[in-house]
């Protein structure tokens, strides 16, 4: 387990080098658009414009899912470890 923003961890692991490595992210669409909608109150933006901008910028080998503990609890079923990095 590594703490990519903990400087003793960081070391060679950016997220560039886990995604070399075969690792891939699941996104969270639920939070996505509860960060735009408040991304957009704060900056008196439009809640679809801020989705679409985080969506166009998400990091490589990441997949958008509905809900992200769903998405959790089925890659569990399948042996894949969980890592929270927000």
């Amino acid at each position: 387990m590594k703490n990519l923003y903990n400087s003793s961890d960081r070391r060679d692991e950016t997220f560039d080098a886990l995604i070399k490595l075969g690792v891939h992210f699941a996104i969270c669409d639920k939070s996505t658009q509860g960060l735009a909608g408040s991304l957009a109150r704060k900056t008196e933006g439009k809640s679809d414009a801020v989705y679409k901008e985080l969506l166009a910028n998400v990091i490589g080998s990441s997949h958008m899912v509905p809900s992200g503990i769903v998405a959790v609890g089925h890659a569990q079923e399948h042996a894949y470890a969980y890592a929270y990095c927000g």
